[in-house]
């Protein structure tokens, strides 16, 4: 989860913000800090989910 200009960090870091596909990544929570109460409550549903599979490698990560 990354609010406003932490989401710059992601940007440091080279870690994608979408799929390979172009998808939005369901792994990456994104929102503004005015929409931090539907951002927390994505979050929890995406962790309910355990794992998503969009960002498995081949061959995967060890």
């Amino acid at each position: 989860m990354a609010f406003g200009a932490s989401q710059a960090l992601l940007g440091e870091a080279r870690i994608p913000l979408t799929l390979p596909d172009g998808a939005a990544d369901p792994g990456l929570i994104l929102a503004d800090s005015s929409a931090a109460d539907a951002a927390a409550a994505d979050f929890f549903d995406a962790m309910a989910l355990h794992r998503h599979f969009g960002r498995e490698n081949d061959p995967p990560a060890i």
